[in-house]
């Protein structure tokens, strides 16, 4: 026996995923949109032509301008590729709040993905292949959206995913909690039994599986054993070029400056007279 909670919540995890699908493929074709009527504005005022016209010749991918066959040689407007790149960058820049996505957005969506698969999949167990084609889906739109609309992010390099990891990793520890607490809860036959019994159940059942992840944490690492060795490997021979002596240079890799002039001139010029001269009339100003 099924509540209707627990029908909707079935529905609900289906649907989130193809819902996340049409709201990436809304937030990537407004911007399009948005960048490709600017550009037409932009086109239109600079050859005087009227707005709506150029509108309605740019969405049927016809040329824009007074003269048919005009182009930048004979008078004509041409819309470079610089040009559009800064175009789409000013109305779809990669920043909070923007058309064009941000690092926090799409680390987001990937979370809260993340989380629903995470905790709720024993409910539905087909939404992981689900979830698995959506966001495949999801990647080839951002991959689009950042080379075609966003197209200049600042390059910011970044080893790893920084407070996400975290982020993801408190997630997996609740999702443990979640899923025990389900299953000794709300499904048969644990749910069935005394509650003493189901409370037994979930405390041993929990620490189990924490000490199991933890187990498994232990053994596999964050940084592999051979990006370990690597590391060792290049720290030694950087400690060892550091400590060696250099030796005496050769006379053709020495310069030598015995006869280096830096005075106020030269002394083929002036003799040790005419310095003291030089000197009594500076002091004498």
């Amino acid at each position: 026996c099924t509540t209707n909670c627990w029908s909707e919540l079935q529905t609900q995890l289906i649907t989130f995923y193809l819902l996340q699908v049409a709201a990436s493929l809304v937030f990537l074709i407004i911007p399009i949109i948005l960048t490709k009527v600017s550009v037409t504005m932009e086109l239109a005022h600079a050859q005087g032509v009227s707005v709506v016209s150029a509108m309605f010749r740019s969405f049927l991918c016809m040329r824009i301008g007074s003269r048919s066959g005009s182009s930048s040689s004979d008078g004509g407007h041409n819309y470079s590729l610089l040009q559009f790149q800064a175009k789409c960058h000013e109305g779809a820049s990669y920043e909070y709040a923007s058309w064009g996505g941000s690092f926090v957005e799409d680390f987001l969506d990937l979370a809260i993905g993340y989380s629903l698969l995470a905790c709720f999949s024993q409910i539905v167990p087909e939404i992981a292949i689900i979830g698995t084609v959506c966001h495949m889906i999801i990647y080839r739109i951002l991959a689009y959206r950042m080379l075609n609309v966003t197209c200049r992010p600042w390059p910011i390099g970044a080893e790893g995913i920084g407070y996400w990891q975290s982020i993801l990793d408190m997630i997996a520890t609740l999702a443990v909690t979640c899923n025990v607490a389900l299953a000794t809860f709300l499904m048969p036959p644990i749910n069935h039994w005394y509650w003493e019994t189901k409370l037994m159940f979930f405390i041993l059942a929990e620490k189990g599986l924490f000490s199991l992840r933890g187990a498994v944490n232990s053994v596999l690492t964050d940084v592999p054993e051979d990006v370990i060795r690597i590391d060792d490997y290049n720290e030694m021979a950087g400690k060892s070029l550091m400590r060696r002596e250099i030796g005496p240079l050769p006379d053709a890799a020495t310069w030598h400056i015995d006869d280096v002039d830096i005075g106020l001139s030269s002394r083929g010029n002036r003799g040790d007279s005419d310095i003291d001269d030089y000197m009594e009339e500076g002091e004498a100003i």
